[in-house]
This record gives structure tokens, C-alpha cells and sequence, in this order.
């Protein structure tokens, strides 16, 4: 069973689960909408887990889509954007 997904819905990509350095690789495998359809938000609601890996690809999804606004950081990837001095390199909006 997976622990993850992603799924795109009137160009919100929500992401749920557990991102991290082992599910990162099939996750891109996997949803490849991802970088073909038009995304404005991705929503981080639901992510229970995360390392920096997908602090990169949110970073990367970005780079790609650049209007992109990244919603409801966990606290966690919150403290990596402190640790990493790259509040001010993600477009994000918590609240």
C-alpha cells in the first residue's frame, strides 16, 4: 500500500502522505500530469511526513510552474525553510 499521493483538481495539486527520499522517485514516476497540466497551487494539507527531498521538489514544482503558491507548509518543512535560509525563495501561504 502506498502511503502517499498526489492528485490535480482546477490546477491545485494536493499532496497527502509521506514525502520523503523513498517515495519521491515514484512519485514523479508515477504522476506525470504533474509537470504537463497547469498547477497554481499545490496544497500541503495533508502531507504527515516530509524531508528535505520534498522541500526540493516543492522547490522544483516552482521553478517549473512560476506561479505557482505553495499552501499549508507543515510545521516541519517550516523549520527546514528556516534551517535552509529559503523563507524567502518559496512562494508560500499559510492560513
Amino acid at each position: 500500500m502506498k502511503e502517499f499521493s498526489c492528485s490535480i483538481k482546477e490546477s491545485v495539486l494536493s499532496i497527502t502522505g509521506r514525502i520523503n527520499v523513498d517515495s519521491l522517485g515514484d512519485i514523479i514516476k508515477n504522476n506525470k500530469a504533474i509537470f504537463i497540466k497547469e498547477i497554481t497551487r499545490v496544497d500541503c494539507t495533508n502531507i504527515s511526513q516530509a524531508d528535505s527531498s520534498c522541500l526540493a521538489f516543492l522547490l522544483y514544482l516552482q521553478n517549473i510552474h512560476s506561479e505557482v503558491e505553495h499552501a499549508n507548509i507543515p510545521k516541519y518543512l517550516l523549520l527546514l525553510l528556516d534551517l535552509y535560509n529559503l523563507n524567502d525563495v518559496l512562494n508560500y501561504k499559510n492560513g
